[in-house]
């Protein structure tokens, strides 16, 4: 359990980087780099929700056991 706020808070600490870094670099102009910290959002939603699914896949493995 605690593992999993742990991941939670890290990814919300990584989105809220991202989401910082692109609204600064579009109101400053620098529209390739607002384009990049979107896709890295995309990219940690992503691994948040293929981590999410290997955690459910584990713990259903263990409790067939």
């Amino acid at each position: 359990m605690f593992e999993q706020r742990k991941k939670r808070m890290f990814v919300i600490i990584l989105l809220g980087i991202a989401l910082t870094v692109d609204l600064t670099a579009k109101q400053l102009g620098y529209y390739t780099v607002a384009g990049v910290s979107v896709l890295f959002g995309i990219a940690v939603s992503l691994a948040w929700i293929v981590e999410i699914i290997r955690d459910k896949n584990k713990a259903e493995k263990q409790d067939d056991n």
